[in-house]
């Protein structure tokens, strides 16, 4: 029996100041069941230093075979990034034009070999700490699909005011 696959899809857009940080902690996870990581990167052509950040982390922590990719890493499989004995096989796609959060789920689930997939942020607003809770009811065939809110938790989290909780379900709205 094969070892099941986590993909983790990180679109990011002008995230310069998060996304080293978020790509470091989702690769340091462990998952239960011995679970391989995957993590798939897709810049949507941001026009600050996320491009210049994702090659710092690529630079400091992945291992290729042929360095020339982890130079070049545009389109292409970069390496495997071992970070506290957590083995990542690491991917780094580049939008041509800047196409929107939608379009780079899309692309990244395209190139995506994981039995799972999960979306994760750039600004560090979820924590990828948390992939084993939301993997849980899958693993435990209770769910096909699970999503996460920073609403729902059993963890001790801040009182939100009536208008903070409604403004944020009005921008919600909006949004969508």
């Amino acid at each position: 029996m094969s070892k099941k696959v986590l993909s983790v899809i990180v679109p990011a857009f002008n995230e310069e100041k998060t996304i080293y940080q978020i790509l470091y902690n989702i690769s340091r996870v462990k998952l239960h069941a011995g679970m391989e990581k995957e993590i798939i990167i897709v810049n949507d052509r941001s026009t600050d230093q996320t491009e210049n950040e994702i090659k710092r982390f690529i630079k400091n922590f992945v291992f290729s075979k042929q360095q020339s990719k982890v130079k070049q890493v545009e389109k292409s499989f970069v390496g495997t990034a071992v970070i506290q004995k957590q083995k990542n096989h690491i991917y780094y796609l580049q939008n041509e034009v800047n196409s929107g959060k939608g379009s780079s789920i899309h692309k990244g689930i395209a190139v995506a070999r994981g039995d799972y997939i999960i979306i994760q942020d750039a600004d560090l607003e979820y924590d990828p700490e948390e992939f084993n809770l939301l993997l849980k009811p899958v693993l435990e065939n209770r769910a096909d699909v699970v999503y996460g809110s920073r609403f729902y938790t059993d963890r001790p989290h801040r009182v939100l005011l009536f208008w903070h909780y409604a403004g944020n379900k009005l921008l919600t709205f909006l949004s969508n």
